[in-house]
């Protein structure tokens, strides 16, 4: 078994991270262009919202662009 030091375990530890955070952002990029059809070929930010279930707001209640 290979022993394997601490910078090598934040290193994959931080590889994980961003492939998650990478494949978390395109899923919900997918989400949001679900959210669109011919018959909603325009929504608001509200309406994107509401039919994604993903928030527009920070917890503090605060719009997050």
């Amino acid at each position: 078994m290979k022993r394997v030091g601490l910078k090598e375990v934040f290193s994959m530890e931080n590889e994980k991270f961003k492939s998650n955070y990478s494949m978390s952002s395109i899923h919900r990029v997918i989400q949001v262009l679900r959210a669109f059809s011919v018959d909603y070929p325009k929504l608001s930010l509200t309406e994107i919202s509401k039919r994604t279930g993903i928030s527009m707001l920070r917890e503090s209640g605060e719009y997050k662009p």
